[in-house]
């Protein structure tokens, strides 16, 4: 009995791995008997080259405040460049207005 307990579940997860993994197993086997390769490794640039390198353009702004010691509060304009990780402060002031901004 103990026996039966311990080998039930396998014929089922033997079942679920090959539903999932059956058809590229095989599609793989097929391409394999045909004899076609697989692709050749292309000269482009790597995922993470192609993932990044949109990133280098990319500047994002954002309006800042802070309190001082003295309960006033000051609004800041910045600008982050995401290629450089570098912040740009380009003003602050206690009442921002639309003219401010542009």
């Amino acid at each position: 009995m103990v026996l039966r307990q311990d080998l039930a579940p396998r014929p089922l997860l033997l079942l679920a791995v090959l539903a999932v993994l059956g058809p590229a197993l095989i599609l793989a086997y097929a391409l394999f008997r045909w004899g076609i390769d697989p692709a050749p490794r292309r000269g482009g640039p790597a995922w993470r080259e192609l993932l990044t390198a949109p990133a280098q353009g990319i500047v994002a702004a954002d309006f800042l405040h802070r309190d001082t010691v003295l309960g006033r509060r000051l609004y800041a304009l910045a600008f982050l460049e995401h290629g450089t990780r570098r912040l740009h402060i380009t003003g602050v002031t206690t009442h921002p207005t639309q003219a401010w901004t542009t």
